[in-house]
């Protein structure tokens, strides 16, 4: 299910917003979450990764037109407009 932090999150994404923003997950504990608009792109950062990002993915990938391209590394995040 949808945390209103998480949907929070994706709406800011939307807007092409920075924002640092930190949350506690469904799973275990806290993310701490680092975005920067660098280049048409917002690239962000999770200490923590775990089966949940997956979901975010998916629901980043839900915002077309906007986003053209979701790109992972580690915990590295990048998401293309």
């Amino acid at each position: 299910m949808m945390t209103p932090q998480l949907d929070m999150l994706f709406q800011l994404f939307a807007a092409k917003e920075a924002v640092s923003y930190s949350f506690n997950n469904q799973f275990d504990g806290t993310w701490l979450l680092e975005a920067t608009n660098a280049n048409d792109a917002i690239v962000f950062r999770m200490v923590t990764f775990d089966s949940e990002v997956g979901f975010i993915l998916l629901r980043l990938q839900e915002l077309p037109p906007v986003v053209e391209k979701v790109e992972t590394h580690a915990d590295l995040i990048t998401v293309a407009y």
